[in-house]
């Protein structure tokens, strides 16, 4: 009996020095590997109970927020979906309009932009210099999360930008040709 009582004593007392459970929080993730640009399915995410310690800054915590909409870049498995990993609104073009992924060669113009802006799209020859205005108004839909990188390549940032369709060509041959930098308005 008496070790019975000693162990119940030592339980006890382990209980009390034991630290209290870690916060968790419901947020939303990816069931598998998502590609950016691809639009969120309701069997591509699912919620789960994670310690707050462990979450990213500003996690989804509702599916309904993520379904529809476009992702900025791509997600891996069970990768906790955070507010600026989407792009705002359903991700389509208005009309007469088409979204389009551009490359800027200077990546801290990044740091300035937000999904949004209206941003003229200039094109700096590499041989001459000269820098020419290649579609004016284009909106900003999505900008890769600052703190991350993601969508930074060896070449420059991407972002999504929603442009006249009547652009289209004049802006593809300048993404062929030139470096591609923004005026915001």
């Amino acid at each position: 009996m008496a070790a019975v009582l000693t162990g119940l004593g030592v339980l006890a007392a382990l209980s009390v020095v034991a630290p209290p459970p870690a916060p968790h929080m419901s947020v939303v993730v990816a069931v598998r590997e998502l590609p950016g640009g691809s639009r969120v399915a309701v069997d591509d995410v699912r919620r789960v109970d994670l310690p707050v310690a462990a979450l990213p800054e500003r996690p989804v915590r509702d599916p309904a927020v993520v379904v529809g909409r476009l992702l900025v870049a791509g997600v891996t498995r069970n990768q906790v979906l955070t507010e600026p990993s989407i792009v705002s609104g359903t991700g389509q073009a208005d009309s007469g309009s088409v979204i389009v992924p551009l490359t800027l060669a200077d990546t801290a113009v990044m740091a300035l932009l937000r999904p949004g802006d209206l941003i003229d799209v200039l094109a700096v020859s590499g041989q001459s210099g000269k820098a020419g205005v290649v579609v004016e108004g284009a909106r900003v839909i999505a900008t890769p999360p600052q703190q991350s990188g993601v969508l930074a390549s060896s070449s420059g940032a991407w972002i999504l930008v929603q442009v006249p369709q009547s652009a289209t060509t004049a802006l593809v041959e300048a993404m062929s040709s030139a470096r591609l930098t923004v005026a915001l308005h």
